[in-house]
């Protein structure tokens, strides 16, 4: 015996009880980009702000100078170098 369950509803979705029900039409999508947009408002200032605090302890940075052919230095008298002072941190 084969029984068949077929409800009002999946005939006429839009009617309950022999009344029309008018259903807004559904959104897709909207929610995913509102949500990302959420996270993006919240994720870029304090990734900004953690980069501008943090970076100084990540990267290396010295001044320097760069030249693709040899810097001559000269002094403008003779000397004699006794010592050259170390800085410590």
């Amino acid at each position: 015996m084969d029984i068949r369950f077929d409800p009002e509803k999946s005939r006429h979705p839009d009617q309950q009880n022999g009344l029309k029900v008018p259903y807004a039409k559904v959104r897709r999508g909207g929610g995913r980009w509102r949500w990302f947009g959420l996270m993006a408002l919240i994720l870029v200032p304090v990734i900004a702000f953690s980069w501008y605090a943090l970076r100084d302890r990540v990267l290396l940075v010295a001044p320097a100078v760069l030249t693709h052919s040899p810097l001559v230095i000269t002094s403008p008298r003779d000397a004699r170098v006794v010592a050259v002072p170390q800085g410590g941190r």
